[in-house]
């Protein structure tokens, strides 16, 4: 909303969070709280600048075990300037391991080349598009053709993903859409998406072209 609309919104994500942890010297408070502080402290005729200085600071100043605290523009008023690990968030998240097995789909079409992917509902990647994912796990059916694995993390999942070259779309679950390489460049994919474009180019391999029937 700030940085793509320019509307006057506030946001915490673990750099802002930890100056306001900081600033105001607050131990465990509510995501809700921190919220609404956001929004309180955000400078609306900029807002823009306002959240992409705290970005900066919280990455480059407001460090988690180093604080520069001398060079932070916010020192002047932070409460917590003499003792900021003090204020530190000290919680660690528990991963959970997870396998998927994708798809890579690929349809001939009028001299073109398109790739099938899907758009997520689920909400941390929720609009955006991914590699489908196998509707029953892989065999020695000729229907798939291993092409390599790749690690990949994100929130509390620690993620395997293994990928395929496919013959038939029926193999992948619902929903997927066709794309060239010029749809993809426009495209709102995930972070996940883009390591495994960037993988499957680097692969010396033939696909398998696509049916749809």
């Amino acid at each position: 909303a700030c940085f793509g609309f320019n509307k006057a919104q506030g946001f915490v994500d673990a750099n802002i969070k930890r100056i306001f942890l900081r600033f105001f010297a607050l131990k465990d408070p509510k995501p809700r709280a921190l919220q609404q502080l956001a929004q309180d402290f955000l400078n609306h005729q900029d807002s823009f600048s306002h959240n992409q200085a705290l970005l900066d600071i919280g990455a480059l100043v407001c460090t988690p075990k180093s604080p520069k605290c001398p060079l932070c523009p916010l020192r002047t008023h932070c409460q917590a300037k003499d003792s900021p690990l003090e204020y530190s968030q000290k919680t660690q998240m528990a991963y959970e391991n997870k396998t998927l097995n994708l798809g890579v789909c690929i349809l001939e079409e009028n001299n073109t080349q398109k790739i099938a992917l899907i758009k997520s509902s689920a909400r941390l990647y929720a609009g955006l598009y991914n590699f489908p994912q196998l509707k029953n796990p892989p065999s020695r059916s000729s229907q798939y053709g291993y092409i390599g694995e790749l690690k990949h993390s994100y929130t509390r999942y620690r993620l395997k993903l293994v990928i395929y070259s496919l013959k038939n779309i029926h193999e992948l679950e619902e929903g997927v859409e066709f794309f060239d390489s010029r749809e993809l460049e426009r495209l709102p994919v995930s972070g996940m998406t883009m390591k495994i474009l960037a993988f499957i180019r680097q692969q010396k391999i033939a696909f398998y072209a696509c049916e749809k029937a």
